[in-house]
């Protein structure tokens, strides 16, 4: 027979509970569980996602270095380059594979109707002309060929446009212009008979230019007077008329227009001498300039002349000769060497009353 010990009502509620203790026990274990569980996953994330960031990071900086070396200057320098010379290679292709331009030309088997005029005879200088007479006031030491002749070189030669010169004055050039002084001092002083010597003389240069010079005439008094309005080629109509122009100089000839101040103006034909442009201007004269019947200060005609060079592409050279009439004097020597000798001239005294 089992005997048992009484059961008291405490012991009996334990036993009663006891079951409902163990399930909340394992529901806690299991939110727990899930708790680490949620804090596992998130941080596994947080990794991954930190790691990517990473990833990126050190992939973009690791593609501008990249970048930095190897895409430089000279390789875009080196595909210009490149371009540049595929694009003449093309152009020269093309260039050469082209077929030449021709011009076409017209042909025919019958006479044409047309014809040219027969083209005149070429002038040249001739050597035939009045030798040089000393009883006039030759210059001594030269002789009648060495006076014949034209524009030419310093030294006599004549392969730049002629030979001796005026009155022994030489220069080459291609454009040249003779100033005649036809003032009465140049008649009265030494008569018709020595201003011959002068038209001589003039007519002497202008025949023996080569046809290839221009030149010009221009003679002054109270007045200028021009033998053309433009330089002229020296072929020989024109140094024929030209000749025949400067033996019929007379006094007076130089009239003295309207409104104007007689004289013996320098300043107005030197005006008109630089307006034709030349490059040698050859100057006769017995004195001073004058305007009415006072003497010009002679510092009037040097700033004139340097306000005309400077207009000019080239300054011309002017050569000057003091033909005395009666006697030398000083004030008029001085005033036409200074003319010479500054614009590159040369100087030359002759005496027309020896």
């Amino acid at each position: 027979m089992n005997s048992s010990a009484p059961v008291s009502t405490s012991q009996i509620r334990e036993d009663r509970d006891r079951p409902a203790l163990g399930k909340t026990r394992r529901n806690g274990k299991v939110a727990l569980g899930a708790f680490f569980g949620s804090t596992v996953l998130w941080s596994i994330l947080a990794h991954v996602g930190l790691l990517g960031l990473a990833t990126l990071i050190v992939a973009v900086r690791y593609g501008d270095i990249h970048k930095l070396l190897f895409d430089s200057k000279p390789a875009a320098q080196s595909r210009e380059r490149e371009v540049e010379y595929k694009v003449n290679a093309a152009a020269y292709s093309d260039m050469a594979s082209a077929s030449p331009v021709m011009t076409p030309k017209m042909t025919s088997l019958s006479e044409s109707s047309v014809s040219l005029p027969e083209m005149p005879p070429l002038p040249f200088a001739t050597a035939d002309v009045p030798a040089f007479s000393p009883s006039l006031g030759g210059l001594p030491g030269l002789s009648a060929g060495e006076m014949s002749g034209g524009l030419g070189e310093p030294g006599g030669t004549d392969e730049s446009g002629g030979g001796g010169g005026f009155f022994g004055l030489k220069d080459g050039g291609e454009a040249m212009v003779l100033m005649l002084d036809i003032s009465d001092s140049m008649f009265l002083r030494g008569g018709e008979a020595r201003f011959q010597l002068v038209r001589d003389e003039a007519a002497r240069l202008i025949q023996g230019l080569n046809p290839v010079v221009r030149f010009g005439l221009i003679a002054w008094g109270g007045g200028v007077v021009r033998w053309k309005e433009k330089l002229a080629y020296a072929e020989k109509p024109n140094r024929d008329a030209a000749a025949k122009w400067v033996q019929g100089l007379q006094q007076g000839d130089a009239l003295v227009k309207a409104g104007e101040t007689g004289g013996t103006r320098h300043d107005l034909a030197l005006k008109e001498a630089f307006a034709l442009q030349p490059e040698v201007i050859y100057l006769i004269s017995d004195g001073n300039a004058r305007l009415g019947n006072k003497s010009m200060d002679p510092e009037t005609i040097y700033a004139l002349i340097r306000s005309l060079q400077s207009s000019l592409k080239k300054p011309v050279r002017l050569h000057v000769v003091y033909y005395v009439t009666s006697r030398e004097k000083e004030s008029e020597k001085k005033f036409l060497q200074d003319l010479a000798v500054r614009n590159q001239g040369q100087f030359r005294v002759v005496h027309g009353s020896d």
